[in-house]
């Protein structure tokens, strides 16, 4: 009974780590799904969930602020999960500029994005990072797939930058 129990735990990380991912690259390539692609400019709520990010905070709403998109479809919500390192000053010194807090009790990212989400208003959220920085078009290009009724999610292309 053991043995059967050992090699039906390794054949479950087998399938989650290796034939699963490969699966789903096979069907990608195999299935080619077309989509409509257009210069659409949606409401999107950007949700950014943070704990103690004081030392990234100001750059990512001076980000977010600075992006090629317009300024009255795009809602900003920074969802402070406990912060006590200042992060919730930083935050509420951006109000002017339509940037909304939400100081919430420490509970974990997870919670924090879901009361985010539940005061968003966006046709769109973008869910994001606070130490994370967008190129100026990144927006744009995030929604452009979402002129295709099909489409019901979108990643971004990450890449890491060398300090």
């Amino acid at each position: 009974m053991t043995l059967i129990f050992f090699w039906s735990a390794a054949a479950l990380i087998v399938y989650t780590y290796l034939l699963f991912p490969a699966l789903v690259v096979l069907r990608g390539r195999l299935q080619r799904q077309p989509y409509k692609s257009a210069e659409i400019t949606p409401h999107v709520s950007m949700i950014i969930a943070a704990y103690n990010e004081a030392a990234n905070i100001k750059a990512k709403l001076d980000n977010i602020l600075s992006l090629d998109y317009p300024r009255d479809c795009l809602e900003v919500i920074v969802a402070s999960d406990g912060s006590d390192d200042g992060t919730d000053t930083i935050v509420q010194s951006y109000a002017q500029q339509g940037v909304r807090l939400l100081s919430l009790p420490r509970q974990g990212k997870a919670p924090a994005l879901n009361a985010a989400v539940a005061a968003s208003a966006g046709e769109i959220l973008v869910f994001s990072d606070a130490n994370s920085i967008y190129a100026p078009d990144a927006l744009r290009a995030l929604v452009r797939p979402f002129a295709d009724p099909q489409v019901g999610g979108v990643a971004g292309n990450q890449r890491y930058l060398a300090k």
